[in-house]
């Protein structure tokens, strides 16, 4: 199926399946941009993150980042999850150049937002 829109302004270059919102449907985040381009093309960095929620009617809906929390500008490489002794998933973002970014599951995700 396409994408939603606003997922096709930058390349991915990685994203993790995972349920977010408890309804026990696979959902997705999504990382990306490109910078190391040619001057008259200019830079692929328009993805700020992507968060997009199982409909369960076989697509998805996109978060905007007020909606999710989910910010993650720059060159963003990878995505690991990880689970803490506690049992909450903690997301680990690897950026090009960059710091690691760490965000968690919010239990006021189905609220509001995902990733404080």
């Amino acid at each position: 199926i396409p994408l939603p829109q606003d997922m096709q302004w930058s390349p991915v270059f990685d994203f993790r399946v995972t349920e977010l919102n408890g309804d026990n449907r696979p959902d997705v985040l999504a990382v990306g941009n490109f910078s190391d381009t040619e001057v008259l093309t200019g830079h692929y960095d328009a993805g700020n993150g992507n968060v997009l929620l199982n409909t369960g009617k076989g697509s998805f809906n996109s978060l905007s980042i007020g909606q999710s929390g989910f910010a993650v500008p720059g060159e963003a490489r990878s995505i690991v999850s990880l689970k803490t002794t506690e049992g909450n998933e903690v997301f680990i973002i690897g950026l090009q150049n960059d710091s690691l970014r760490v965000f968690t599951k919010s239990a006021a995700f189905s609220k509001k937002s995902i990733l404080p």
